[in-house]
């Protein structure tokens, strides 16, 4: 929906109705026609130890690591579905890493717990 100030108004699907975001038309984090693709099932398989890219809350992006995926039966998005979400570790197990996680597995990246966070799996930071 566009209102009259050339705003558009974005509800992501499998996201909790709170995550309604409005954006101007011509912001820059709203990509080109054909800059993403559309093939999101691969969010919905996504385990524990799992390794994609996610982005912190500035923006900057990250290999990293499922640590726990949940469901929120208690919340819905827009169409009733159930929501996702997903812990993320902004690190990632690599043989050359100089820290170690959890597990005690080498890794590349913050590995301190106070780095993870919580996110809806369909979620545009991931």
């Amino acid at each position: 929906m566009v209102d009259n100030q050339n705003n558009i108004l974005v509800a992501f699907l499998r996201c909790s109705k709170n995550t309604h975001r409005k954006f101007s038309r011509f912001s820059a984090e709203i990509a080109h026609y054909g800059a993403y693709t559309d093939d999101w099932g691969w969010r919905f398989d996504v385990k524990e130890d799992d390794i994609f890219d996610c982005a912190d809350d500035f923006g900057q992006w990250y290999r990293s690591t499922c640590l726990k995926t949940e469901i929120l039966a208690d919340e819905t998005d827009i169409d009733g579905n159930t929501v996702p979400i997903i812990t993320v570790g902004y690190r990632y197990a690599h043989p050359s890493g100089q820290k170690e996680d959890h597990k005690g597995r080498k890794c590349i990246g913050y590995t301190l717990p106070r780095f993870d966070t919580v996110l809806q799996l369909a979620g545009p930071n991931i």
